[in-house]
């Protein structure tokens, strides 16, 4: 198949032969390269059209730029728009000293200027990284024989060679080269930051189509993408991690494991059949925030109120915004409000538009059934926590609080319930500590994944 696609030109422009740009001259002709045609984000159609009409009407601004083989480096869409509309073209041929250079020049000018969103910046770096490792290869290459790299190093100087090397490698820099780590290089040139290049550049290469699409029509974030695929990294590692400790299961691993209960479902459909009236020594869980949940809260105490045991307690994370809302739903509950803890971010704070407020920490909210409290000892209303991964799942909360309700109020063997156990951190914690646990989840993807994790951990206790 033919790589270009041909255009016959017989209007030139004149310029000055500097910056390696040299006169046109006639009956040259043009063609555009399919290579060098994937390194340009495409103009929407409403964008060509106001092109192209600019163009009819006003005439060519800016000549387009062709190396000496005429192949088009810079103004695909004015080529394409002059070839349409059949008028004479402008264009300057600009010589390069290898085609390093020239594919470089390709994708710097679009950087320069085209109205590029930050994942299109990060595509265009990314076509550089095969450029700027060969660059660097080459300075490597040639440091050594610039500056007598390999003359014998004096008697006492341990700084003498290593100093020849990297003044070696500075001279080898051509005046538009930086040195460095090539994905600090690249993104300095497309103007991000290293840490959104590093994230970019792995939706590149982990992406599906509909995710990298998004990015480009700029209705998702490179973050937000980038933490979905490394959740689906994180889950896939889970499995495989899981199938070889199943593989290698023990006796003692399924004794542990028949501590355990969990179950795919909807908390609010538990019957005594499943989990017995005034079995469960706590109940620590983490309701979703929103607004649309709230009235669960109530179905979420009377359960509470059936299997907890008499001076058992529920302690449960809290949006701040609906408080009393959720004082309103447990009223009935049958469970006395004991206390309010504090777990204290240790991470970036989130700032409450309407409230006008920074979030510096979030609410535990303790209930008890009954009037006396099945604890040992006291225990602190302040947490200091660390900030989750959230890698597995979006709400994942840090281990430090469950562990720390746990250890304080329930002693070894007590059964610790999470109606709504989400990645398993309840589960994961109270197994650490020695404790029975049972958890219902009802989305059934976050299930497979709290089992998993749950068999992990059993088969790290086992083998311990």
């Amino acid at each position: 198949m033919n790589l270009y696609t041909h255009l016959n030109l017989t209007s030139f422009s004149r310029l000055n032969n500097s910056n390696n740009i040299s006169k046109s001259s006639s009956n040259t002709s043009l063609s555009t390269s399919k290579e060098y045609l994937k390194l340009i984000p495409p103009l929407s159609e409403v964008e060509f059209d106001s092109l192209k009409r600019s163009i009819k009407e006003e005439g060519l601004h800016i000549p387009v730029i062709a190396n000496k083989q005429g192949i088009v480096l810079d103004g695909h869409h004015r080529f394409r728009a002059c070839k349409e509309l059949h008028i004479p073209l402008q264009f300057h041929i600009k010589e390069f000293k290898d085609s390093l250079e020239e594919k470089g020049f390709v994708i710097e000018v679009n950087l320069r200027r085209r109205q590029l969103n930050g994942f299109q910046r990060v595509e265009l770096g990314y076509s550089l990284e095969d450029i700027e490792k060969e660059r660097a290869k080459r300075r490597m290459s040639f440091g050594g024989h610039i500056v007598g790299l390999a003359n014998k190093k004096e008697d006492g100087d341990n700084n003498n060679e290593v100093e020849r090397k990297v003044a070696s490698i500075d001279a080898t820099l051509e005046p538009c080269e930086e040195k460095g780590k090539t994905s600090e290089i690249i993104a300095k040139k497309i103007g991000v930051s290293t840490a959104t290049y590093e994230r970019g550049k792995k939706i590149i290469e982990r992406g599906t189509k509909d995710q990298k699409n998004s990015l480009r029509r700029d209705t998702v974030g490179i973050t937000s993408v980038y933490n979905q695929i490394r959740r689906q990294e994180q889950k896939e590692d889970l499995i495989r991690q899981v199938q070889e400790a199943a593989a290698s299961g023990s006796q003692q691993g399924k004794e542990i494991a028949s501590r355990i209960k969990l179950i795919h479902g909807d908390f609010q459909y538990i019957d005594t059949a499943t989990i017995e009236d005034k079995s469960i020594d706590l109940i620590f869980t983490d309701p979703p925030y929103h607004k649309e949940w709230l009235p669960m809260y109530e179905p979420l105490g009377k359960l509470a109120c059936r299997v907890l045991k008499e001076g058992g307690s529920l302690v449960m994370y809290a949006g701040r915004y609906a408080l009393p809302q959720i004082f309103e739903y447990m009223k009935n509950s049958g469970l006395k409000y004991w206390w309010e803890m504090v777990v204290k971010h240790n991470g970036s704070s989130r700032l409450l538009q309407y409230q006008r407020v920074y979030v510096m920490w979030k609410p535990l909210l303790w209930f008890v059934k009954g009037n006396s409290l099945r604890v040992l000892d006291s225990i602190a209303d302040v947490i200091e926590s660390q900030p989750p991964s959230k890698a597995l799942h979006g709400w994942e909360q840090s281990p430090i609080e469950a562990e720390h309700i746990i250890s304080k109020l329930t002693i070894q063997d007590d059964l610790v319930f999470d109606p709504l156990m989400g990645a398993a951190t309840t589960g994961i914690a109270a197994l650490r500590l020695k404790r029975r646990f049972i958890g219902i989840e009802k989305e059934q993807e976050t299930f497979i994944l709290a089992k998993g994790r749950i068999d992990l951990e059993l088969s790290s206790i086992s083998s311990n």
